[in-house]
């Protein structure tokens, strides 16, 4: 294959990857104008992969509305939630490009992109696509996160702190990749080592963190089947209740109807049959009013 052709497949991977970071942001949350924001970022990438060398300021300027201003604003739901989606789809972005370059410092090679397409193009485009693979994969992870451990007010405490501190550690690592791949840092250098190792130790951080997250998640899971079950629990005592009270009207009417009656049948043998009608207008009142009660 060409050099030519493998500038194509380059410059093609290099683009793709960046509408996945795109897409990876739009689909993290519920979005205002989502078709809008992924057609315009389509198109900012095949501007990109045209004018890229002639204008690079415009990728960069791509990049940063695209993955840091708009959509936090453009999303739905709590800050907290928009800005845990926001880091975390920039921590994808870098993941895709950092994990190809780790191989780049195990192998003792400079981290400059351009030097690697220089000597190796074949080599850059696997790397290319090696990214394309980690945006695709961590992206459908971060859906899935935002999908079912962010869901719920209860976890309003914990989140906040996830959310800045994911953002933190996202704009941190992206700031020292982009000075490492800008300035051709050395592998050999201890600041690269040392930049290489905050951006290995900045994820741990959050996984203690996500495991804050999802302790509050389970509380509030807890709690909101705890309410259920009280709810459920007042019912089924006011119903009991109810029976209950019925039960113990029916008992009284029982006695005093039997009563009623005895005395209609002994006034009725006596020929008493004036006070024997008193006492029947008598037992059907009682019952007519038990009657719109029960009702």
């Amino acid at each position: 294959m060409g050099e030519g052709a493998l500038q194509v497949l380059i410059t093609l991977a290099g683009g793709v990857n960046t509408f996945v970071m795109c897409w990876n942001m739009a689909m993290a949350l519920p979005m205002r104008g989502r078709t809008a924001y992924l057609v315009a970022s389509g198109a900012a990438m095949a501007f990109d992969i045209v004018t890229g060398e002639v204008y690079p300021a415009v990728t960069r300027i791509h990049f940063l509305l695209c993955m840091f201003i708009l959509p936090p604003f453009l999303m739905r739901g709590p800050v907290a939630r928009r800005l845990v989606a926001t880091a975390l789809c920039i921590g994808v972005a870098i993941a895709g490009e950092v994990t190809g370059f780790l191989f780049l410092v195990l192998a003792g090679k400079p981290i400059d992109a351009a030097a690697v397409m220089a000597e190796d193009p074949v080599l850059f485009l696997a790397l290319r696509l090696l990214a394309f693979a980690v945006l695709v994969a961590c992206g459908r992870v971060v859906c899935a996160f935002m999908a079912r451990w962010t869901h719920g007010a209860r976890i309003n405490v914990v989140l906040p702190r996830f959310a800045a501190t994911a953002l933190c550690c996202a704009v941190l690592a992206s700031i020292m990749y982009s000075l490492f791949v800008a300035e051709g840092i050395s592998s050999t250098y201890p600041l690269a080592r040392a930049g290489v190792t905050c951006m290995i130790a900045l994820p741990l951080i959050l996984v203690v963190l996500l495991a804050q997250v999802e302790r509050a998640r389970r509380t509030a899971i807890a709690r909101a089947q705890a309410d259920v079950a009280q709810e459920q629990l007042d019912a089924c005592l006011a119903e009991y209740d109810h029976v209950m009270r019925a039960t113990v009207r029916t008992a009284q009417l029982r006695h005093d109807a039997r009563n009623h009656l005895q005395a209609i049948d002994a006034l009725m043998a006596e020929g008493d049959f004036e006070r024997a009608a008193a006492y029947a207008r008598e037992m059907a009142d009682l019952l007519a009013h038990e009657d719109g009660e029960s009702s």
